[in-house]
């Protein structure tokens, strides 16, 4: 549910939360950056 709604506001379609151990994950900076927005939006 959180990668649709990230996806839907941020045009970025991709896996962004991911569960489990899979070690190191990584964000473009322009969607790092998109999703600091939203966070102070809401």
């Amino acid at each position: 549910y959180l990668n649709l709604l990230i996806s839907t506001h941020t045009g970025f379609e991709t896996r962004v939360v991911v569960t489990g151990n899979a070690g190191e994950h990584a964000l473009t900076t322009k969607l790092a950056d998109l999703l600091s927005h939203m966070l102070i939006l809401y």
